[in-house]
């Protein structure tokens, strides 16, 4: 009886705490209405706008690339002055396996360990993107801004418009962040970008996680923020690539067969 009396109160114990963590557990986000969905997500767009001028993301990337070959996870630092100046660096265990730099429709791409570069103004063109630099800020940072014309149909699951040679969809999720957005050019095949584990840093809320593959789904770059801080004064003006003396200049051809050699080694 004792112990049948010892495994009742431990029962009742158990329900009351149960009981207790249900209701303390947060609610789930409410369902933003059309407008309310408008106004948070400018309101974060702003804030992360802000936030991303002088910012160091420290991120891990992955590539499936579309042989379907599995490539080793590799570290990397985005440092990003403002929306169309950026310089991304890969490293490897030995140093830098490639700098890519943009501003504007500027592109540098160093492989320092072959001395050879890329440099051009004209790769937005062969990509159908007017500000490529741009681009990929938005990408990582999630800083797309409809039209006004694309939140005229508050009741559409998906927001689209132009903008910079791109067409571009969106869609948000329940609390009003960006969730998927499809970009397509004239040019190249369409892109899909997709933002999961959101988290708060400097302020604001961030992407943990970016996937972006092609239209076909076979080849795919996976994106994990792994941290977020401040540029100092020093660093953001101190984003240009240093390109070696005597180093190889390779046209975009030259530069593709170097990545695919690379991948393969």
């Amino acid at each position: 009886m004792r112990v049948g009396r010892l495994g009742a109160k431990y029962a009742a114990w158990t329900c009351a705490v149960l009981a207790l963590a249900g209701s303390c557990a947060p609610p789930p986000p409410a369902e933003l209405t059309a407008g309310s969905k408008r106004d948070h997500y400018l309101a974060a767009l702003d804030r992360r706008q802000a936030s991303a001028e002088g910012l160091n993301a420290a991120a891990a990337l992955w590539l499936r690339p579309a042989s379907g070959k599995r490539l080793p996870g590799v570290l990397s630092d985005l440092e990003i002055e403002r929306a169309e100046r950026f310089r991304l660096t890969v490293s490897q265990p030995l140093g830098i396996a490639l700098q890519i730099g943009g501003e504007g429709r500027h592109v540098v791409v160093l492989l320092p360990t072959r001395r050879a570069v890329f440099e051009s103004d004209d790769v937005g063109d062969s990509i159908g993107l007017d500000r490529p630099a741009d681009f990929l800020v938005r990408s990582v940072t999630a800083l797309w801004r409809p039209d006004d014309a694309a939140w005229s149909d508050t009741g559409a699951g998906l927001l689209s418009w132009s903008d910079a040679g791109a067409s571009l969809a969106l869609e948000i999720d329940a609390r009003g962040r960006p969730a998927r957005v499809r970009v397509g050019t004239g040019r190249a095949g369409a892109l899909r970008i997709a933002y999961f584990d959101w988290f708060e840093s400097l302020g604001t809320e961030w992407p943990g996680r970016i996937e972006i593959e092609d239209s076909s789904s076979t080849a795919r770059l996976t994106c994990r923020i792994e941290r977020l801080r401040r540029l100092t004064e020093s660093e953001r003006w101190h984003l240009a690539i240093t390109i070696p003396k005597g180093a190889r200049h390779l046209e975009w051809e030259d530069l593709v067969r170097e990545l695919t050699r690379r991948k393969g080694s």
